[in-house]
């Protein structure tokens, strides 16, 4: 008999992009039937049909907090997991996994699990991080397990008082893994005296140290010779746009806002920056790794988990741009030897983070 399995996320283009063939994968091995519910807009949805993995439900949710709309979502989840049971219901996202953990608990689910993603709050403090962290108890409360998809967040949650027991990691994290075809070490050769290429993957926005970026370049370009920084993401905040246009007064700086594949980006990089504040598994940086990119990084939660420190990359500690800058420039100074020092780094990404071992390890524990 198969099992039911009901899936929620805030957002469609969660499914199509954090879970990308895993869904497919699912559905090839093993006897379930899958039930999606989420938001979106009407192209995710559609796409998200169009991949024939299950029963697609739209629920609106809004990611911002919003009463009304909130407990609306929650009444049309409560009718909708009442009349239809599950062997297992996983939510995850910050407003799908709150919303989720409350209506099937109350609807009776049986096996409830949220995966927890990252914490929206990690940078918050006072009143407002208190209230973050009471929403955090009760799902964690009302779920019949937690998943973390990095030890550092797991820690992060005992730190705030969290019991250690509350929570699971499966294997060394990560939520999807790597398409270790699709993101392969194969290298666009660049010729002699070629310039040292930096790139910077990801939205482009305050959260994700786009100002942290700016002084980083400012020096190394001042000081570290032949040397050229590709930008790709979307400007997502005032701060982002008014540094990406002062940094494209340099000849060196290029921006794109988007490109569909993103693995040909890495096979051109000599380092990979990723100055973000928060993560809660820096898909990005193992990425770069299994293209045999090296990833320098702040020691942030999620970020120490997907860069290990002297085999794919370096961590800094947080804002800590001068040593950054430092160890930027020695780079392009000496490019044969730092390319030898992370010679082991697609082999660290094969051996934890390939894409279908990590896919059976969740579906595995979610049938089991």
């Amino acid at each position: 008999m198969k099992k039911r399995v009901c899936m929620l996320i805030t957002d469609a283009v969660s499914f199509n992009v954090l879970c990308r063939g895993q869904l497919e994968f699912f559905c090839d091995n093993y006897d379930i039937e899958l039930t999606l519910l989420c938001g979106g807009s009407r192209e995710e949805l559609d796409a998200l049909r169009r991949r024939n993995v299950g029963k697609v439900v739209y629920v609106p949710f809004c990611r911002k907090p919003s009463p009304f709309q909130d407990f609306w979502c929650l009444v049309k989840l409560l009718f909708f997991l009442l009349f239809n049971r599950f062997d297992v219901v996983v939510y995850s996202t910050p407003k799908a996994m709150f919303l989720g953990a409350l209506s099937a608990f109350f609807s009776f689910q049986k096996k409830r699990i949220s995966v927890i993603r990252g914490r929206a709050y990690e940078g918050f403090s006072g009143l407002k991080r208190r209230i973050y962290i009471w929403f955090d108890r009760l799902v964690v409360a009302l779920s019949s397990f937690n998943l973390v998809i990095s030890d550092s967040l797991r820690r992060s949650y005992i730190c705030d008082g969290f019991k250690a027991d509350d929570f699971t990691v499966l294997g060394a994290g990560s939520s999807n893994g790597v398409d270790l075809e699709r993101f392969s070490n194969i290298r666009k050769a660049k010729g002699e005296g070629g310039e040292f290429t930096v790139g910077v993957i990801g939205r482009i926005c305050r959260d994700k140290g786009i100002e942290q970026v700016e002084k980083v370049i400012n020096r190394v370009i001042n000081e570290g010779g032949a040397v050229r920084f590709l930008l790709v993401g979307s400007i997502e905040d005032r701060i982002g746009r008014v540094v990406i246009d002062r940094l494209l007064e340099y000849e060196s700086v290029t921006h794109l806002p988007h490109i569909d594949k993103i693995e040909e980006i890495f096979m051109s990089l000599d380092l990979h920056l990723f100055l973000t504040h928060r993560e809660g598994f820096g898909n990005v940086a193992i990425e770069a790794a299994a293209c045999s990119v090296p990833t320098f990084a702040f020691d942030v939660v999620g970020v120490r988990d997907s860069v290990k420190n002297g085999v794919s990359g370096e961590l800094f500690d947080f804002l800590d741009v001068e040593k950054l800058s430092d160890a930027v420039i020695d780079a392009v100074r000496n490019p044969k030897v730092f390319k030898d020092r992370f010679s082991e780094s697609r082999r660290w990404v094969v051996e934890n983070f390939e894409r279908e071992s990590v896919w059976h390890r969740y579906f595995s524990f979610y049938l089991k």
